[in-house]
C-alpha cells in the first residue's frame, strides 16, 4: 500500500511490485491483469480483441503524433500524451477522466485544463461536445467541480469561458457562443458578486487547492482576467473588458520583489503565480523577474514544488504545500517557451519524461511527486501529461489561429526547427518552422516578430 504525504494514511490504491523478464532487441512482451477470475475462453477472446483494438489505437496515435514533427520533445513522451488524451477519454458518454484509479470521474477543471490540446489534434468536434455539455450545467452558482456536483469552484467557470474562446478561434463556429449568449447577462452578474475591493473573492476549498484554506487567491485572479478577455473579444461586452482590466491590475500589485504572492493577504511564494504567466496577464516589466524566482525558488530536479522550499509554509510532506505537481511543470515549460528561455523549457520536458514519465503506470505520469522525487497520489493523472500538443503549438511553435479574422499568427522563434500540419477552414495547411522562418502551402505575411498566414 502507499500513503498520502501529509497524513501517512493509507491510500486506496496497491502498488504490487515490480515485474521483470529479459527481452530481446526489438521483442515485446505483453502481461494481462484481471480484477476477476476468468476461464480460459474468456481469456482468448480478451487477448484476440486486445491485439485487434490495440493496432486500431496504436495506428490512430501514430497518426496524430505525425501532425507534431520536431525536435524540442522527445517523441515518446509526444505520442505517451497523445495516448493519454484518449485514454483519459470517453467518445460515447463525451466525458473526460481526471485520472486512474481513483478520480475517474468527468472533472471539470481537470476536462478544461486539457480540451485544448483536442483542439490542437483537430477533434474539434469532440471539444464542441464536451463544451456543450459543460454549458448546460452553468447556472447561479456557476460551474460545479464534477458533473451533477455540489461544490462550486471559483476557477471551472472562468476556465469554461477560455476554452470557449480557443474553440471559437480555431473553428468561428457561432452556435455555442449563441448558446453561451443566452447566458452572458447571467455570467457578468455572477462574476461582479463574486468581486471585493477589485479581487475575485475565493474562499476556502474553491481553488485546484482543495485541502487549503485561501482566500483571494493568484491563479483565480489570473483564470478570470483571462476569461473575461475573451469574453470581451466575442460579446464586446463593455463590463467584462473592464472587469478583466481590473482583476488584471489587482493580480499585478501582488507582486512583491521577484514574485506574486499566492493570496491577496498571504505572503506566500507559491507555484500559482505560474497561471499568471501561462495566461499571459503579468505586466511584461515582472515577467522575467517572475520566472527566475520559479526557477531558483520552486524547481527541483523532479519538477515545480507547489510552494517555495524556503516559504515559512513548505512542508516536504504536504499534498499542495510541498508536492510536485507535474502539470505545473508543464505549464511552466510553455512559460518558458512562450518568453524565450528555450534551455529553461526543453529542461522542463526532460524532467517530464526521465523524472515523471513511467513512474507508476506505464506511459503515464503520476498526479504528484514528494519534493524528493518519489512518485505519489493517483499513478495515472490526465493533466499531469496531457497539456502537450497545445504547448507545441501554442508556445513551442508559437502558432496561434484565428479563423474568424481569417488569419494564422506564427511568432518568430529563434532555434526552432519544426513542421505541423493544421486542419482550419475545411482544409489542411502546412508549416514549415526553421530558425525563425515559416513556409507554408498558404499565403505568408512577415512582420518584425511574426508571420501572418492568410487564410
Amino acid at each position: 500500500m502507499t500513503s498520502y504525504l501529509d497524513k501517512g494514511e493509507p491510500q486506496n490504491k496497491y502498488v504490487p511490485g515490480e515485474i521483470t523478464f529479459e527481452l530481446k532487441a526489438n521483442e515485446t512482451y505483453e502481461v494481462l491483469f484481471s480484477i476477476r477470475e476468468m476461464d480460459f475462453d474468456s481469456i482468448y477472446k480478451l487477448i484476440k480483441n486486445s491485439i485487434k483494438y490495440a493496432e486500431e489505437y496504436g495506428q490512430i496515435i501514430k497518426s496524430e503524433s505525425k501532425k507534431f514533427n520536431l525536435d524540442t520533445i522527445d517523441k515518446d513522451l509526444l505520442m505517451d500524451s497523445i495516448d493519454a488524451i484518449y485514454s483519459y477519454t470517453n467518445f460515447n458518454e463525451v466525458e473526460f477522466y481526471a485520472g486512474f484509479p481513483y478520480f475517474n470521474q468527468f472533472w471539470l477543471r481537470d476536462a478544461l485544463m486539457v480540451l485544448p490540446s483536442f483542439l490542437s489534434i483537430g477533434n474539434f468536434a469532440f471539444v464542441k461536445k464536451i463544451l456543450l455539455k459543460i454549458a448546460n450545467e452553468i447556472n447561479e452558482n456557476g460551474l460545479p467541480n464534477i458533473i451533477n456536483g455540489t461544490l462550486y469552484p471559483k476557477d471551472v467557470l472562468g476556465q469554461f469561458l477560455i476554452d470557449l474562446y480557443e474553440y471559437f478561434k480555431y473553428t468561428a463556429d457561432t452556435s455555442l457562443i449563441n448558446l453561451i449568449s443566452n447566458k452572458k447577462e447571467d455570467i457578468i452578474k455572477l462574476c461582479s458578486k463574486w468581486m471585493n475591493n477589485g479581487f475575485i473573492h475565493d474562499k476556502g476549498n474553491e481553488t485546484w487547492m482543495d485541502s487549503i484554506d485561501r482566500e483571494f487567491s493568484v491563479e483565480i485572479q489570473a483564470i478570470w482576467a483571462k476569461a473575461l478577455q475573451g469574453f470581451y473579444s466575442i460579446f464586446k461586452d463593455q463590463t467584462a473588458k473592464e472587469m478583466s482590466q481590473t482583476l488584471k491590475n489587482s493580480l499585478n500589485s501582488l507582486f512583491k520583489e521577484d514574485y506574486l504572492m499566492d493570496q491577496k493577504n498571504k505572503d506566500i511564494n507559491s507555484a500559482n503565480q505560474i497561471f499568471a504567466l501561462y495566461f499571459d496577464v503579468v505586466d511584461s516589466d515582472k515577467k522575467e523577474k517572475i520566472i527566475k524566482n520559479i526557477e531558483n525558488n520552486l524547481l527541483s530536479e523532479f519538477g515545480v514544488l507547489s510552494v517555495s522550499k524556503n516559504d515559512k509554509i513548505f512542508n516536504f510532506n504536504g499534498y499542495q504545500t510541498g508536492a510536485i505537481w507535474p502539470f505545473l511543470t508543464e505549464m511552466f515549460a510553455a512559460v518558458a517557451f512562450e518568453n524565450g528561455r528555450y534551455e529553461l523549457g526543453k529542461k522542463l520536458l526532460l524532467i517530464l519524461k526521465d523524472q515523471n514519465d513511467n513512474a507508476q503506470c506505464s506511459s503515464r505520469i503520476n498526479e504528484i511527486f514528494q519534493p524528493d522525487g518519489i512518485p505519489k497520489g493517483c499513478p495515472s493523472q490526465a493533466w499531469s501529461i496531457s497539456l502537450i500538443p497545445f504547448i507545441i503549438e501554442r508556445n513551442i511553435l508559437g502558432i496561434d489561429i484565428n479563423l474568424p479574422e481569417r488569419e494564422i499568427i506564427v511568432k518568430k522563434r529563434e532555434g526552432i526547427t519544426a513542421k505541423k500540419d493544421i486542419s482550419a477552414d475545411g482544409k489542411r495547411i502546412d508549416i514549415d518552422i526553421k530558425n525563425g522562418k515559416v513556409k507554408s502551402n498558404i499565403g505568408i505575411l512577415e512582420l518584425s516578430d511574426k508571420f501572418i498566414l492568410e487564410l
